[in-house]
């Protein structure tokens, strides 16, 4: 499959093409190579055309400094936590929100250490019911789905959906028989109106200093300090000036040493 991938001179995303990226793309279509390369290579043109790894923190600060999406601490296996609170009020498009959401997505995906393939999301539906209704809220919705389930599969490692709405829950209870073991057991449904309620299922997934205080852990609230990491992240490096910039140091240093073995010679 891989070689069949790279016949498309697609030699460039080699770091997007490793072998966990392929077995994630395998995984969501049951093992099937044929449907799973098709599902791969639509991924490659969407980000031909979406340029998730070229987005800055600047394209997307109006609708990320609303709080409402932002990532904050990992679990104890390493997982980022991303933090979803639809209740808050979005007055932006959906294409802006979506653009918002692939940014996270990926640099959360970035932030992974060596050996995490997957992040934990923390939906947090308090005050949803007596919310401000957002314009677009359903199409972003659809969006979101959508991209996450053709572009980003299998990067879900839990989901801890809190106080949500009567009718998600009910419909939940309806899809999950169509659905695989491993999916359901992914989603896990919390209720509560303390953080001391809340921590007593989160705290079992992640230490208190990487959980944040409304759900029973010792960390702030995503802040601004996190973003501007976030955004310095995001700047692109050129490569061919780091590479020159490494080359030069490299024969200043062989210089350097050369020059100091004979002046020891003398």
């Amino acid at each position: 499959m891989k070689e069949a991938v790279y016949l498309d001179n697609v030699e460039k995303w080699e770091k997007f093409l490793d072998d966990a990226c392929l077995i994630r793309y395998l995984i969501a279509r049951d093992w099937d190579v044929s449907d799973a390369l098709k599902m791969l290579v639509a991924s490659l043109k969407w980000r031909l055309v979406m340029k998730p790894t070229e987005l800055s923190y600047e394209d997307v600060s109006d609708v990320l400094s609303l709080g409402s999406l932002y990532r904050n601490g990992t679990d104890k296996f390493g997982r980022p936590i991303l933090y979803i609170k639809p209740a808050t009020y979005n007055p932006h498009s959906a294409e802006d929100r979506l653009r918002a959401l692939i940014y996270t997505l990926q640099h959360t995906i970035d932030s992974m250490l060596p050996g995490v393939e997957q992040m934990v999301w923390v939906l947090d539906f308090t005050g949803y019911s007596q919310r401000q209704k957002s314009e677009g809220g359903s199409k972003a919705s659809r969006q979101s789905m959508k991209v996450l389930q053709d572009h980003f599969p299998e990067r879900l490692g839990a989901a801890y959906i809190i106080n949500s709405p009567w009718w998600m829950s009910a419909g939940w209870t309806v899809l999950s028989v169509f659905m695989s073991k491993s999916t359901t057991e992914k989603i896990h449904w919390i209720s509560g109106s303390t953080s001391k309620a809340l921590g007593t299922e989160l705290l079992q997934v992640a230490w208190p200093e990487q959980l944040e205080l409304d759900y029973g852990g010792t960390r702030g609230v995503g802040s601004e300090v996190q973003r501007q990491e976030e955004a310095a992240a995001s700047q692109p490096i050129d490569e061919k000036e780091k590479k020159e910039k490494k080359e030069k140091k490299e024969k200043k240093e062989k210089k350097e040493k050369k020059e100091k073995k004979e002046k020891k010679e003398k």
